[in-house]
């Protein structure tokens, strides 16, 4: 294991958890399958994110949440939906997740300039593309599908 406090890798490893449960906490508010199965998929893309990245800073103690083995979130997360709000306007879903997106590709854009030259960067150049593709995805159906109004 490589040891590597960079802050840079420590702030995806956080934002990629807190992404992780924003979407597995947004699946309840679509009332389309496709959508759904994207935002679970993407939800366990970012989990294992998540955990690659830990090999790389391994030695810290980092303040984000925390992975278990299985590679599901254990307590320590902060990231919270608004959920009086989204029982009002399910729509706000949809444009929080997109948010997100955007400030996990630029939290990806930092860490790939802070880490430039190091060996970690063929890892965050992929996992930058996997962001790329499911926010894009992302995008698409939030125009295509409806969305429940429970």
């Amino acid at each position: 294991m490589f040891c590597n406090n960079s802050k840079a890798l420590q702030e995806l490893i956080r934002i990629n958890v807190e992404s992780s449960r924003l979407l597995r906490q947004s699946e309840k508010y679509v009332c389309d399958d496709e959508l759904a199965r994207g935002l679970r998929g993407t939800a366990g893309q970012r989990e294992e994110n998540a955990l690659v990245l830990q090999s790389f800073v391994g030695c810290g103690n980092a303040s984000h949440g925390r992975l278990a083995a299985d590679g599901r979130l254990t307590p320590g997360c902060s990231s919270e939906l608004p959920y009086s709000e989204l029982h009002a306007n399910p729509r706000l879903v949809l444009r929080e997740l997109l948010r997100a997106e955007q400030q996990i590709r630029n939290c990806y854009l930092r860490a790939l300039r802070d880490t430039r030259g190091s060996h970690v960067v063929a890892t965050l150049q992929f996992q930058y593309e996997q962001v790329i593709k499911a926010g894009d995805r992302m995008r698409y159906l939030a125009e295509e599908v409806p969305v429940s109004t429970h």
